[in-house]
């Protein structure tokens, strides 16, 4: 398996041939980008049709559900995202059906029974959403969790920014499986979801994306998301009802409504369907995680992320894939652990996430760069007459956070320093830059 991530823009060819049931048909795709973009957004998808899936990763319990972000310009496929809720059609007008039955019964139950009225738990999340409805997904849902696909996620954060600022926020929350803000939920009947599950397939221009990066770097969303970048084409990639398409997500949806029945009847929160590694598939993650972050750092060493910071991401997609080949070839039982052509898959998946976010990072301008510093690898460059003092003592032996290296580098701005980044001959330089004599030494 190669490691290289500098030129990786797509999937590899050879993965696609190891995608087990109904994910192999996307070979039929010619063009590379918009095979990509379905094959990732079938994945969340997929990841929305698992209730009661669980696995431990870092002493942390967790779902299957992820968060898909494609950036480019405009007419160059986005849209394509919206594969990942054409396949959970099935599933949510199941979950419908449900609740129409438990309303149904409800109407007409007796005087003497006590039958709580049902509460409509839907799959979808609509990128009309207002904030209101957004917690109230999150915190009253079903055993499934909730799927959110919007292919103008600029105007959606907007919007939602507006009437609640912890848009990005809750997001993270969600990710992280806490509870979403429950003072927002003032009724009685609705029971808080205390294990909140959301799958994103999110999708804008460079610009909207930008525009809000540097919220989202703060919260430490980005390295949760798995990046994609399209290319400018002249007509659209999205061909809704062509023989490909159809071919593709017919199989998916069948798969992914009975996959979501046959777990939803045979496990339960209290006894999940657990995803877990041997200990020899332990170790080897950890070492194809750390071959990764080498290379990243190769690449760009002053870059403040490596492979570590999004693995999770990388992990609930392996949950993903292995859970449906498990599916397909007939063997869900209480533990699921991958198979080796799951972890190819996967090992590829985190390559081009390193890829593309390396790409997203170096397309950045350089005050959004600032936004996410490597603290250390700045100090180490700090005039001599600024190492001195409880400041200069807390950072480099304790490490700082993110939001104090993002106020230490406004404390050395205000003393005149700037930390410049140009290129040169193809290559990036950094160094601070005096504009003033300093006033005083930096000792908070």
């Amino acid at each position: 398996m190669s490691y290289r991530l500098d030129g990786k823009t797509h999937i590899s060819p050879d993965i696609i041939n190891l995608l087990p049931g109904g994910l192999l048909n996307i070979e039929q795709v010619e063009d590379l980008q918009e095979r990509d973009i379905y094959l990732l957004a079938a994945i969340v998808g997929l990841s929305t049709c698992m209730p009661h899936v669980k696995s431990e990763y870092r002493g942390k319990d967790i779902s299957p559900h992820h968060y898909l972000y494609v950036t480019g310009p405009p007419e160059s496929g986005k849209c394509a995202i919206n594969i990942a809720k054409a396949i959970t059609l099935n599933v949510n007008w199941d979950i419908y059906q449900a609740y129409l039955e438990r309303k149904e019964y409800y109407e007409n139950q007796s005087e003497d029974e006590k039958v709580p009225k049902p509460i409509l738990n839907k799959l979808y999340i609509t990128d009309d959403t207002t904030s209101a409805a957004f917690v109230r997904s999150l915190t009253v849902q079903h055993d499934a969790g909730s799927l959110l696909v919007s292919p103008e996620a600029g105007t959606l954060a907007k919007s939602l920014a507006r009437e609640h600022g912890g848009f990005l926020g809750q997001l993270l929350k969600a990710w992280e499986h806490e509870v979403i803000d429950k003072d927002l939920m003032q009724h009685e009947d609705y029971d808080i979801c205390e294990f909140p599950k959301l799958s994103l397939a999110l999708a804008s221009n460079v610009k909207d994306f930008h525009r809000l990066l540097g919220e989202a770097s703060s919260t430490g969303l980005l390295s949760r998301l798995l990046m994609y970048t399209t290319r400018h084409v002249k007509t659209r990639l999205g061909i809704v009802g062509s023989f490909k398409y159809a071919s593709l997500v017919e199989p998916l949806k069948d798969h992914c409504l009975g996959m979501f029945r046959f777990l939803s009847q045979n496990y339960s929160e209290e006894k999940p369907c657990k995803f877990q590694l041997t200990e020899t598939q332990v170790a080897s993650w950890e070492i194809v995680i750390n071959k990764i972050d080498e290379a990243i750092k190769q690449l760009s060493p002053s870059i403040d992320f490596g492979a570590k910071r999004f693995s999770m991401s990388i992990y609930r997609q392996l949950m993903v894939i292995s859970v449906y080949r498990a599916y397909c070839e007939g063997r869900i039982s209480k533990t699921i652990a991958p198979i080796d052509a799951d972890f190819s898959i996967a090992i590829d998946l985190a390559c081009l996430q390193a890829s593309h976010l390396l790409g997203i990072y170096d397309q950045l301008p350089d005050a959004k760069k600032m936004a996410v510093p490597n603290i250390f690898f700045i100090l180490k460059e700090l005039p001599t007459e600024f190492k001195s003092g409880d400041f200069y003592k807390k950072v480099t032996d304790g490490g700082p956070s993110r939001s104090t290296a993002k106020r230490s580098l406004l404390r050395l701005q205000s003393l005149g320093l700037v930390y410049h980044m140009r290129k040169e001959n193809g290559e990036i330089k950094m160094g601070w830059m005096s504009k003033k004599k300093p006033s005083e030494k930096i000792d908070k």
